[in-house]
């Protein structure tokens, strides 16, 4: 209960909000999101397939999608520890 009316007043505080969404990671997110979206339509479309995905197919893509997510965050773990202060 508390921590639903926490989450709530969080959600509803733009000023943080605003300030998550300038942030690397939360940036980085969204363009990972948006890029496994588009690669996904791209395949499909390339083999013809109607939007329709095999429980083989579908395990294949979400498999390199956690891939390709943990390969980026070590990179921006990367970067921000070789950041200076």
């Amino acid at each position: 209960m508390v921590l639903r009316l926490l989450l709530k007043y969080l959600v509803n505080n733009e000023q943080l909000v605003h300030r998550l969404s300038q942030s690397y990671p939360v940036r980085r997110a969204a363009q990972l999101a948006v890029l496994f979206y588009m690669r996904s339509k791209h395949m499909m479309q390339e083999k013809g397939m109607d939007g329709t995905l095999t429980p083989e197919q579908f395990k294949a893509l979400i498999r390199n999608f956690q891939h390709n997510l943990q390969k980026e965050l070590k990179d921006a773990h990367e970067k921000f520890k070789s950041r200076k202060f």
